[in-house]
């Protein structure tokens, strides 16, 4: 009887430390599950491919991770992200940044330029390395995923990206870059109007507008843009003209940012700056404001004589010593301020007494239908 109570006694006390240590067993594997995920499944690595001709990978194959070398990830001054990697095999930076003042957020990036000197207008993308680097370059990235906590740090980061040196028909440089990724799944790509087209290409976010119409190329889609907007640059350069470089471009809101301010003899000064930026400016005879009405024998602003109109058209690093030429206000408005409203202007430059010249026409936010150079020269 002793041993029969013994025997229950010894065989229930057993079951519940056996029950015990079963139940001590599963939180120990829980924790040990979840440091597991949180750590051992990191992925921090970064792959290319160089096709043959390529100036950075010299058509070679590279494979890194963290036991080659150090990966670093930080914020860029363009709001976008830079990567790192410093190793025996050699050294490669990356940088990724977005259109001017938009998020960087997960999803494609086309038409990407060379940061940090791409348009406000485009994405900017530099891949650089063992010594080398572009002097121009296109491509384009998708952003997987991404995370960047309060005090610009980030957490993690995962792209793709494609990059062309010196013409978007050079041989490619392909790569996958990966920092503290965990897992082989990214999130959905953002679409907040579920019209198939993503939020980083999406010219109006919140409607629907598969087609991404944008009529007047203000880089707002018709379908939410309740305003025409007639802001352009208009350079027709004719062969042999030095600033032109017998070059005929139309560059809109889409392309670049166009800004208009008076300037210290009474004129307007026009900056766009995009691909390449462009400066024009106009002054009137006596330092008197410009108003509307043609304006003969200009020289170069703002070395023109008293009596003179000044005109000065430069960019694309480019500018005259002497110039001669004749430009005609069409519209000119200021606000209360005293600040550029709305300004229209066609313009003839010759650079250095050449007889080649730059005609153009400028437009900063005028009430009037657009129209393209054809229209102004006629």
């Amino acid at each position: 009887m002793i041993k029969n109570k013994f025997t229950f006694f010894y065989k229930e006390n057993t079951q519940t430390h056996l029950e015990t240590n079963k139940s001590k067993a599963a939180i120990v594997g829980v924790i040990m599950l979840l440091v597991s995920l949180t750590t051992a499944a990191q992925q921090t690595s970064l792959d290319m491919v160089s096709e043959p001709g390529d100036y950075i990978g010299q058509g070679q194959t590279y494979e890194f991770d963290e036991n080659d070398g150090t990966f670093t990830a930080s914020t860029n001054f363009d709001d976008g992200v830079t990567i790192s990697f410093n190793g025996p095999p050699g050294s490669f930076t990356m940088n990724f940044a977005p259109k001017q003042d938009a998020d960087f957020i997960i999803g494609p990036y086309p038409g990407a330029t060379r940061f940090p000197f791409q348009s406000p207008r485009v994405p900017g993308l530099s891949a650089t390395g063992f010594g080398r680097g572009c002097n121009q370059s296109f491509g384009e990235f998708t952003v997987l995923d991404v995370m960047v906590d309060g005090n610009d740090d980030v957490v993690y980061f995962a792209a793709d990206f494609v990059q062309h040196c010196e013409s978007i028909d050079a041989p490619a440089l392909s790569g996958e870059v990966r920092f503290n990724i965990t897992g082989d799944t990214f999130p959905p790509v953002p679409d907040d109007d579920d019209d198939t087209v993503a939020n980083t290409i999406d010219n109006c976010i919140s409607t629907a507008n598969l087609d991404q119409n944008d009529t007047d190329k203000d880089g707002i889609g018709d379908a939410c843009d309740n305003y025409f907007n007639d802001t352009f640059l208009v350079l027709d350069s004719e062969q042999g003209d030095y600033i032109g470089q017998g070059q005929f471009q139309e560059l809109f809101l889409v392309d670049g940012t166009l800004t208009a301010d008076r300037n210290f003899d009474n004129g307007v000064t026009i900056r766009f700056n995009g691909a390449d930026n462009w400066t024009l400016d106009f002054a009137a005879p006596n330092e008197v404001p410009l108003a509307v009405g043609s304006y003969e024998m200009a020289t170069r602003f703002p070395f023109q004589d008293a009596s003179e109109p000044g005109l000065s058209v430069s960019g694309a690093g480019r500018g005259c010593n002497t110039l001669t030429g004749r430009f005609d206000i069409l519209t000119v408005e200021y606000n209360t301020n005293g600040d550029v409203e709305s300004f229209i202007a066609t313009f003839e430059q010759h650079c250095s007494g050449a007889k080649p010249a730059l005609f153009g026409e400028v437009r900063y936010d005028g009430i009037i239908d657009l129209i393209f150079a054809d229209d102004f020269e006629d």
